[in-house]
């Protein structure tokens, strides 16, 4: 089996350099042509001979991984679990990067906050800061970092801290001189991940160690170009001028520096997602643009997606770098009675904005039975959100379609439909800026109600469902005894004057940390208004600032804490969901390009 399909591959091999050949003189473009000793000493993968004549036939995308950055940082913030322990070279370094912060500054106004005192505060801690870019992110992407105290000192914890902003490099983590340049920055509030395993919760957090989500950005540009398997002046020329053809731009996207690597620039629709576009070019076809050449490898493709064994999500792609000149044909698929082949064949024909594979692909996105739902769901996505970059239509649609799939009995397609409407911003996504320190999401729909919060990427809390009210009687108090949420037994009804609702008061919201004032706020039953008062924090920039006003400014640690603890006692009816925090990065998905909370008002409450 195995020889016969290295026959038919190269046979198929040989026929597309025929192709080429022959009809080297009707591309108009002056481009070389492939020769034999090309294709013959090409060690590239064995594929699919419907997939011969692709660019992955001769090239590979020349990436290895994510980029590791690292440094030195503090955390500050701390109520007294920190420690002024650390090694007298990481304390030169961190004391350095405070003087070039603006600390200690008799110019600038603040000598009062000398360096050395700040860092021998039990209120900051010394930590190791780690991240990794993910791959071809343009300047300013941004990414989550680990942060993990520095061994042999006395902090405790670093819940509730905040990094200040620390300086990453490729080799960072060292003692001495031997340091690299610095290609990334990182800043934000901590977030221990919780286990949220019951009584164990408490005991099972590793509060020496946690995730500053989304807080590292990329002060360089990640390089992507592909590596021909074969060095060939030719191949990398044919290569270039495809995808240019493909993605027409000034400056063009593709460039072939060598004969072995061709360099590619992210097209702006492409921006968040370098690996959706990249795998687009790698199924090109090198000969698109020969007469007649689409149509007929097009039927050979389709063909292939009946092979039960066949690469269908390879072939897809494939189809659909095609061109809409295939559609008619493709169109006979979307009604095949196997539903593998309908689904990929819709796949690649609404990647090209054609109507009826549009159809198709929502009603997999609405099936809860079909094993395709949750890449279906994904897809409608993707591709609405390329179109929108492109300006090339609205979220309509796909809001529509996505608000059907947050209604599906499947869970996982229900939070794939969510992230969805985050990512094409979809109207019927009610998105709120809390404080600068997470955002809450509002969707309205039925069946099981799911609070759902990200341990990835921006700090996001999804409430899927209709009412999330408090019951009456609930009392919940945190693992350490901070935060307590009583809710009373009867509604109270504060009377306002001159002809205003009454203002409800019905939950008492209390907190105090050791050593610090205890402040109790008033506030309703609806849980959106009690996260939004539990984290609020004025602005001392506000020309209505008081700073006499009482606040909690409970961090999105403590309010995530509080709603697995309130759904886990059934004092909410709904299900708790935590996203697991990612072990690596993917090219499927590339860092969010989102700004963070507080530097987005618009939508703020």
């Amino acid at each position: 089996m195995a020889c016969k399909f290295w026959i038919s591959h190269v046979a198929a091999g040989a026929l597309t350099l025929a192709v080429l050949m022959s009809c080297d003189s009707d591309l108009r473009s002056g481009g070389p042509g492939i020769d034999a000793r090309d294709i013959a000493s090409t060690p590239g993968p064995a594929l699919h001979p419907a997939l011969s004549g692709t660019v992955m036939e001769f090239a590979r995308l020349d990436l290895t991984d994510a980029v590791r950055v690292e440094g030195f940082g503090m955390v500050g913030d701390l109520p007294g679990t920190g420690s002024g322990d650390m090694p007298p070279p990481v304390r030169v370094m961190l004391a350095d990067q405070l003087y070039r912060m603006g600390a200690g500054s008799h110019i600038r106004g603040t000598s009062q906050f000398n360096p050395d005192t700040i860092l021998a505060s039990g209120r900051v801690a010394a930590v190791a800061v780690q991240g990794f870019i993910p791959p071809m992110s343009p300047k300013g992407t941004r990414f989550d970092l680990e942060i993990l105290a520095l061994p042999n000192t006395q902090t405790t914890s670093l819940v509730d801290g905040l990094l200040w902003s620390a300086e990453l490099k490729q080799v960072g983590l060292v003692e001495g001189d031997a340091t690299t340049a610095t290609i990334s920055r990182g800043r934000g509030p901590v977030f221990c991940v919780p286990n949220l395993d019951g009584e164990n919760e408490k005991k099972s957090r590793n509060v020496r160690s946690g995730r500053i989500l989304s807080g590292g950005v990329t002060q360089i540009d990640m390089p992507a170009q592909l590596l021909l398997y074969t060095p060939s002046y030719r191949v990398a020329a044919l290569v270039q001028r495809a995808i240019n053809a493909r993605y027409p731009a000034r400056p063009q996207l593709a460039e072939s520096k060598t004969d072995s690597t061709v360099m590619i620039r992210i097209p702006p629709e492409y921006t968040d997602r370098p690996g959706e576009f990249m795998d687009s070019v790698l199924h090109l076809s090198l000969a698109n643009d020969v007469p007649g050449y689409s149509e007929k490898k097009s039927k050979e493709m389709l063909q292939a997606l009946l092979e039960p064994n066949a690469p269908h999500k390879d072939l897809s792609l494939a189809l659909e770098m095609m061109g809409r000149t295939i559609i008619p044909e493709l169109r006979t698929y979307y009604v095949h009675p196997q539903a593998s082949v309908r689904y990929y064949a819709a796949r690649a024909g609404a990647g090209m904005m054609d109507l009826d594979g549009l159809v198709v692909l929502e009603e997999f996105a609405q099936d809860s039975q079909s094993p395709f739902q949750l890449d279906a769901v994904r897809n409608l996505a993707a591709i609405c959100a390329r179109n929108i970059a492109a300006g090339r239509g609205d979220e309509s649609r796909t809001s529509l379609a996505l608000m059907k799939a947050v209604n599906s009995q499947n869970l996982k397609a229900r939070l794939a439909a969510y992230e969805g409407m985050v990512q094409i911003k979809s109207q019927a996504l009610r998105s709120f800026g809390v404080a600068g320190r997470f955002y809450m999401d509002r969707v309205i729909a039925d069946g099981d109600q799911v609070i759902y919060a990200t341990v990835n990427g921006l700090p996001r809390i999804a409430l899927l469902g209709r009412q999330f009210n408090l019951p009456l009687g609930v009392l919940h108090v945190s693992a350490d005894n901070v935060i307590t949420v009583s809710v009373a037994e009867k509604p109270i009804l504060v009377p306002q004057g001159d002809g205003k609702e009454p203002k409800d008061e019905t939950v008492t919201l209390y907190f105090r940390r050791s050593g610090e004032k205890a402040v109790q706020l008033k506030c309703g039953r609806s849980l959106p208004i009690i996260l939004a008062t539990l984290a609020y924090t004025p602005d001392p920039l506000a020309e209505d600032y008081n700073p006499k006003q009482e606040f909690i400014g409970a961090n999105y640690q403590r309010v995530v804490e509080m709603l697995s603890a309130l759904c886990r006692d059934k004092s909410i009816n709904a299900t708790f969901v935590l996203q697991k925090p990612a072990t690596q990065y993917s090219l499927a998905n590339a860092a969010d390009q989102q700004v963070r909370p507080e530097t987005r008002p618009a939508n703020d409450p």
